[in-house]
């Protein structure tokens, strides 16, 4: 089981939203902070690739445990869990990378049953701009479509450059 250890922080600014949009008023400050909240988890849950570090922990009982979401920075600790919750660090371990899918396989002679991995993810350099965009596309269309049906307006899907850009960032990663 995958789950964050930490919350990610807004990697877009509410004066950048509103700019984006062209919005000059106050009245909707807290939906337009709402909605770049909700953006950035949509971006980075399609692309698996997160916009500031984040701490993760893997709870498996699978010898091999794929380190997914963002780009690796550090693997923290790999250890056994007791069925009474006792952690044990293991030194059996080895981290390949496979086509940009880092992991962390287990060696035969450590005994489980379960194995638990902490690692950290940092934003990537490279593509940083890319999500930037990504999330002020999406913060416009939640905010443009903020009811489920629109009376005399034909309905639409996601506006296809937010779309495009969460595509491209996510090929190639995890499945």
């Amino acid at each position: 089981m995958l789950e964050s250890l930490t919350q990610s922080a807004a990697a877009v600014t509410l004066v950048d939203a509103k700019a984006h949009m062209r919005v000059t008023y106050a009245d909707d400050n807290t939906l337009i902070t709402s909605q770049i909240l909700m953006a950035q988890q949509l971006v980075e849950s399609q692309t698996r690739l997160t916009l500031s570090s984040a701490q993760w922990q893997v709870t498996t009982q699978d010898r091999e445990i794929a380190l997914e979401w963002g780009d690796l920075a550090t693997v923290d600790e790999v250890a056994t869990i007791a069925k009474d919750g006792t952690a044990t660090a293991i030194t059996d371990f080895t981290q390949p990378n496979y086509n940009g899918a880092r992991y962390v396989y287990i060696g035969d002679a450590t005994e489980g049953p379960t194995f638990r991995v902490k690692y950290t993810t940092q934003a990537n350099a490279d593509k940083i701009q890319l999500l930037k965009q990504a999330v002020l596309m999406t913060v416009g269309h939640f905010y443009e479509n903020r009811e489920q049906i629109v009376m005399g307006a034909k309905p639409e899907e996601m506006p296809l450059g937010a779309v495009h850009i969460m595509r491209h960032l996510s090929i190639g990663r995890y499945a």
